[in-house]
């Protein structure tokens, strides 16, 4: 995509694994305390909870201008899905 690359310019392979893998690994974590959140607060809002840091995530990889605020959007996504995730499953 032009307009990617003119925002953050051409990323090597291990940059763009980098990027990738910036939500999994967040996402895996925040998994393991899905669970416990929707035992405190209850299933319908730890879902809700999971879906307003996903969304506060998706803000912040929305409207990033530099490679860093771009994974770092893409680290509180991963956290929020895990939190949401692991609760639907279940």
């Amino acid at each position: 995509m032009p307009q990617f690359a003119t925002t953050f310019g051409s990323l090597s392979s291990t940059v763009h694994g980098l990027v990738v893998s910036t939500i999994l690994i967040p996402a895996a974590l925040s998994s393991f305390f899905g669970g416990h959140l929707a035992n405190k607060v209850g299933r319908l809002r730890g879902i809700a909870l999971g879906a307003a840091v996903f969304g506060i995530g998706a803000a912040a990889e929305a409207s990033s201008v530099k490679l860093g605020m771009l994974i770092a959007g893409r680290a509180v996504k991963g956290i929020g899905e895990g939190l949401f995730l692991s609760t639907c499953v279940v």
